[in-house]
Order: C-alpha cells, then sequence, then structure tokens
C-alpha cells in the first residue's frame, strides 16, 4: 500500500510539473545570465541532490553537484570515398624555340684560383702562390717565439665563359 501511495505522489507530481512548465505558470529566476551554448560546447551546470533542479552557474551550492554537458560526440564512422571526378582536356603544347648557337656569343676568360697538391709553404711554379691557412699558429718557448705555418698553394687557371 506504501508502495503504491508513493508512485501516486509521484506521478501526480510529474503530471503538475509538466502543466506548470507547459503553460509557463509559475516563476524562473536565474542567478546569471550565460551567454547561449553552440552546438558543441561545453556546458557546466549544478544540480540539486534531493530535487535534481539544474541551473547553469559557475559555482555550486553544498547541495548541488556539479556536472558537465555537451562537448563535442564522439567520432563518427569515415563515409565513402566519392566518385572519380572527370578526366580534364589536355593543355596546348608550346612551340619549340630557336635552336641555340654559340657562334654569336662572346667569348670572355676568367681567371680562376684553385688549390693545389701537395701544399707546402713555397711554390716553385711562377703561376703559383702561397697563402697561410687557419692553421698557423704562434708558440713561445723561453724567449724564442715561432711562426709555425701552414699553407695553402693556389693554382691559377682559365676558364672560358660565352656571354651575349
Amino acid at each position: 500500500m506504501k508502495i503504491q501511495r508513493s508512485y501516486l505522489q509521484i506521478s501526480a507530481s510529474l503530471i503538475i510539473g509538466l502543466i506548470i512548465g507547459s503553460f509557463g505558470f509559475g516563476s524562473a529566476s536565474a542567478e546569471e545570465s550565460p551567454a547561449p551554448i553552440q552546438q558543441g560546447q561545453v556546458l557546466n551546470v549544478c544540480v540539486d541532490k534531493k530535487t535534481y533542479a539544474m541551473r547553469a552557474v559557475k559555482r555550486c551550492k553544498a547541495t548541488e553537484r556539479a556536472v558537465v554537458l555537451g562537448g563535442p560526440g564522439p567520432q563518427g564512422i569515415q563515409g565513402e570515398t566519392g566518385a572519380q571526378g572527370e578526366t580534364g582536356e589536355t593543355g596546348y603544347t608550346g612551340a619549340t624555340g630557336a635552336a641555340g648557337s654559340i657562334g654569336s656569343l662572346k667569348t670572355k676568360y676568367i681567371r680562376v684560383l684553385h688549390r693545389s697538391y701537395p701544399s707546402f709553404c713555397g711554390s716553385d711554379y711562377e703561376s703559383d702562390f702561397s697563402v697561410l691557412s687557419n692553421k698557423t699558429s704562434l708558440s713561445q718557448y723561453g724567449s724564442t717565439i715561432s711562426l709555425n705555418k701552414s699553407c695553402i698553394n693556389l693554382t691559377e687557371s682559365t676558364m672560358t665563359v660565352y656571354v651575349p
């Protein structure tokens, strides 16, 4: 008998609540007016532990518990691959350029220096000359200072360049 009475009270409360809510009777108040929630956004709410009434506020009372609603749902399965598009038209072939010739170009000669081997300080050839490398150092033993030379020998050669 007690169980039937409880179900009757709960049912009556739900029906009255639906009628009041449907027709807009009753008062509603909000502590804050939050911005409208966009689809996929998260909404933090407080739910009363006894009545399960829900409010959207920043801080919950001691008689409420915080609940997070919304947010992105689980990722769905991947859709089927679409049909392949039509093949486009073939583009135009460009004109063939004129055959090249170096006969109309001027000849210029550029002097080029390149490293020659073996590398030693001093040169036996008139076209070679030596420069100190980054491995050259000074050393001191007592009052004597010595230059420890490390040289790179450069040899001159000529390169032919054709210019318009």
